[in-house]
């Protein structure tokens, strides 16, 4: 599945279709046919995909004093 992400930057996307640009296309609706947010283009080929957003996350530590407390 490695080969379906793209990188942009410091950005992800994952690749839902890609599709050779003949002059006819109208990305922004295929885009939206295909619940696609993003659509990039490179050498003559669109790539039709969605962010993968990063998250920041803070690990909560159990209180053993918490959880006695509750129980009761």
């Amino acid at each position: 599945m490695q080969n379906n992400i793209i990188e942009f930057g410091d950005r992800k996307f994952l690749l839902y279709r890609s599709v050779k640009d003949n002059g006819k296309i109208d990305a922004d609706l295929l885009r939206k046919h295909w619940h696609c947010d993003t659509t990039l283009k490179k050498d003559n080929i669109f790539y039709f995909c969605n962010e993968i957003i990063a998250i920041e996350f803070e690990e909560i530590e159990e209180n053993e004093n918490l959880i006695c407390s509750s129980s009761m």
